[in-house]
């Protein structure tokens, strides 16, 4: 599991992150199946004036 922690605009580059550095050094294969992404909005209000801040907990499947 991968958590990202900061605003929704930053989370893409979060997952290309993982998956184009830390799988390949940590010398992790993905496996067929679905990326699972759960997310916890640190503030509830729909303004989309201001950024989003948000945890993502972001699972991938891997080869053992």
């Amino acid at each position: 599991m991968f958590t990202y922690e900061g605003l929704g605009s930053g989370l893409q580059e979060f997952i290309l992150t993982v998956y184009g550095t830390c799988m390949p050094m940590l010398n992790l294969t993905r496996r067929k199946g679905l990326d699972i992404e759960r997310f916890f909005p640190e503030d509830e209000s729909r303004d989309q004036e201001t950024p989003i801040q948000l945890r993502c907990e972001y699972l991938i499947p891997i080869r053992r």
